[in-house]
C-alpha cells in the first residue's frame, strides 16, 4: 500500500488539526490499509501528547483503551521496554544512559530485537520539535530518532509532525528541522497543515 509506506515531514501549526490527524491515520491504516495495529510505532516526547493520543485513538475504536498491540510511548519509555525486553546487558541509570543503550541496540540488536523491529510497517514520530532537553541529551534524542528511521525497513512508511515556529534551539537544528531541511537525503515529501485536515487529504492516507 503506497499510502501506508509513504515518508512525509508535516508542518503542523496550532489549529492545523495535527492530533486529529494523526488519529485518523493510525486507525484508517488498521481498519482500511492492511496493518496489523502491532505494526504501527507511534513516538512522542511527553506524557501529555501521549496521552492525548491514546484518547483520540481510543475514541475513534471500538477498543475501550485503543487497538490491541499498538505502541504510542515516549521515546524514552521505548528505549527502557527494548533494553529490557532485548538487552541481556541492559543497566539501569540515566535517561541518556537508557537511549545510548538503545541506540546501541539498534546497530547490533540481537535477533529477537530485529525480528520485532522489522516488523513495523509504518512509524509515527509527534511533536518532532520537542526533542528537548539540555543540548547533549538533546542531541542524543535526535540522533536516536534518526537512527531509528534509518533502520526500519525499505518498505516501512514515516511520518513525522510538528511546528516549526515552536523550535526554540537558536543555532542548534530540531529533529524536525533535521528532516526537513534534508529531504531527499531521507526520501521525505513535505506537508504544510494550514486548514484542518482529516484522512480525506490523498497524501496523508
Amino acid at each position: 500500500n503506497s499510502h501506508v509506506k509513504k515518508r512525509i515531514v508535516v508542518s503542523a501549526p496550532p489549529g492545523s488539526g495535527k492530533t486529529e490527524l494523526i488519529a485518523n491515520q493510525v486507525v484508517e491504516f488498521t481498519k482500511n490499509r492492511g496493518l496489523k495495529a502491532s505494526e504501527i510505532l507511534l513516538i512522542s516526547f511527553t506524557r501529555n501528547a501521549i496521552s492525548e493520543m491514546r484518547e483520540r485513538i481510543s475514541y475513534r475504536t471500538s477498543d475501550t483503551h485503543y487497538p490491541y498491540g499498538l505502541e504510542i510511548l515516549t521515546l524514552d519509555s521505548l528505549a527502557w521496554q527494548s533494553n529490557k525486553g532485548f538487552n541481556m546487558e541492559f543497566e539501569k541509570g540515566s535517561y541518556a544512559h537508557s537511549l545510548t543503550q538503545f541506540s546501541n541496540l539498534l546497530e547490533q540488536g540481537d535477533p529477537d530485537f530485529r525480528m520485532w523491529f522489522s516488523q513495523i510497517k509504518h512509524v509515527f514520530i509527534d511533536e518532532a520539535q520537542d526533542v528537548y532537553d539540555d543540548k547533549v541529551r538533546r542531541e542524543l534524542r535526535k540522533g536516536v530518532c534518526l537512527q531509528i528511521i534509518n533502520n526500519v525497513e525499505e518498505t516501512c512508511g514515516v511520518s513525522i509532525y510538528g511546528d516549526e515556529a515552536q523550535q526554540v534551539f537558536g543555532e542548534d537544528t530540531s529533529l524536525l528541522e533535521e528532516i526537513d531541511l534534508n529531504r531527499e537525503k531521507y526520501g521525505f515529501e513535505r506537508i504544510e497543515l494550514n486548514t484542518i485536515h482529516r484522512t480525506k487529504d490523498e497524501r496523508l492516507i
